[in-house]
């Protein structure tokens, strides 16, 4: 595991997880994208799948879940895996684009 914290927020890196801790605190898509591009530039071993477009909307799906209130405990911090579920990666489709 790679632990390392880039200015707000602190980051875990596993293989194929990213988990960024108080993500709730990033808000713009501009600041999400650089905080993923320095996250992949800092953890090489990250397998990743995903196009950094398709991060940033998971990222933003959990915001704005946590913004409504909803499953707070799980949506106050993003893992970011490279091989997310594909119902999961639909959901995020939609909500990230808001």
């Amino acid at each position: 595991m790679n632990k390392f914290k880039l200015d707000e927020v602190d980051v875990e890196v596993v293989s194929d997880n990213i988990k960024i801790l108080n993500s709730y605190k990033i808000k713009t898509k501009k600041e999400m994208k650089k905080y993923i591009l320095k996250i992949l530039d800092a953890a090489p071993l990250y397998q990743r799948n995903r196009s950094v477009n398709a991060l940033v909307r998971e990222w933003k799906s959990h915001n704005m879940l946590y913004r409504l209130g909803l499953f707070v405990e799980h949506t106050r911090d993003c893992d970011l895996q490279s091989n997310e579920a594909l119902h999961r990666r639909f959901v995020y489709f939609f909500l990230g684009r808001f």
